[in-house]
């Protein structure tokens, strides 16, 4: 499965020594207007543990790499962000579905106005981190359905709670 990662150009190089980190070897790159966007493959033949667990490093790697620094940015310049919370978002599935899977940092969540699951898990983790929740992280689950891998993003909060974002955006 390839994922894309679109990161603006200021965070790309932070970004890119994080996936070299993770062991996400020689990942396409290309340049956009905006954004330096990482194609990074995901085998379909894993099993659906390791599938859920490589997708969970990728969430946390924008949250963490991505959509931590943003909040923070835009706060720290007198223009915060708005929340998750706050409705300017809502769940949709990506119309490419099938084809490829993108994990959308939150300024390409917000300037569309919806997502799916992983883009809004991503945001999520990195509200909570930056409102000190840092034992917060990923808890996805892949399942196998008429011969196709499903993956879906939910939280596992630091008190053990599961949180399910998508499912209060609409899924």
């Amino acid at each position: 499965m390839l994922v894309l990662i679109p990161v603006l150009h200021g965070l790309a190089d932070e970004f890119a020594l994080r996936l070299a980190e993770q062991g996400w070897t020689s990942p396409d790159v290309t340049k956009r207007r905006n954004h330096t966007v990482f194609a990074v493959e995901v085998s379909d033949d894993q099993s659906a543990m390791n599938a859920a667990l490589d997708s969970g490093a990728l969430i946390h790697l924008v949250a963490e790499c991505v959509n931590l620094p943003l909040i923070r940015h835009a706060r720290q310049c007198g223009n915060p962000l708005p929340r998750l919370s706050d409705g300017y978002v809502w769940f949709e599935a990506e119309p490419w579905e099938g084809s490829f899977e993108e994990f959308a940092p939150l300024d390409v969540v917000l300037s569309r106005g919806r997502a799916d699951c992983d883009d809004i898990v991503a945001w999520r983790l990195a509200d909570l981190w930056d409102r000190g929740e840092t034992t917060a992280h990923s808890a996805g689950y892949c399942r196998w359905v008429g011969g196709e891998r499903h993956f879906h993003g939910q939280i596992r909060r630091g008190n053990g709670l599961i949180e399910d974002p998508s499912r209060n955006l609409g899924m």
